[in-house]
């Protein structure tokens, strides 16, 4: 019976050692596995995380490329006035160099105000220059004479 405890004895030891064996391999393997799980992972999620940074440096860039588009456009229209502002006033001021460059002065009249008022026709010296009425018999036998106007000269000022 002593033999049959032995090998029994042998065989159990033989068996713990398989089995811590056995035992030690799986988690190993486990250890293993959960190691490549939780660096696929850190992979994964810092790959979602370079994909999100990619993405929002894109997009960042695609609102910075529109808003300095936007602005360039404003500037554009802005530059597009103040050319047009600049190039009226090159051509008046164009204009007057070329008035005041020329031979050719212009006169400026300057009226002075009438010292007496003219003296209004009477309508029978307008009727009977024309001959449309006939001539009244009066004090008169002569014809009405024809009032000189005095007509002022005005003096000319050239520039």
């Amino acid at each position: 019976m002593e033999g049959i405890v032995t090998r029994n004895v042998r065989k159990e030891v033989n068996n713990r050692a398989k089995s811590d064996d056995i035992a030690d391999r799986v988690q190993v393997k486990v250890k293993a596995q959960l190691d490549e799980m939780v660096a696929s992972k850190v992979q994964e999620r810092y790959a979602a995380d370079d994909l999100v940074g990619r993405v929002q440096v894109n997009v960042k860039a695609q609102l910075d490329e529109m808003v300095t588009s936007k602005v360039k456009k404003k500037y554009a229209a802005d530059d597009i006035l103040l050319s047009k502002i600049l190039a009226d006033a090159r051509l008046v001021q164009q204009q007057l160099q070329r008035s005041s460059s020329s031979k050719q002065k212009r006169p400026v009249f300057c009226v002075e105000p009438r010292t007496t008022k003219p003296k209004k026709k009477s309508h029978k010296a307008d009727h009977k220059s024309t001959g449309e009425k006939k001539r009244r018999t009066g004090s008169r036998s002569s014809p009405p004479k024809q009032q000189k106007r005095r007509v002022k000269t005005a003096n000319v000022l050239v520039l």
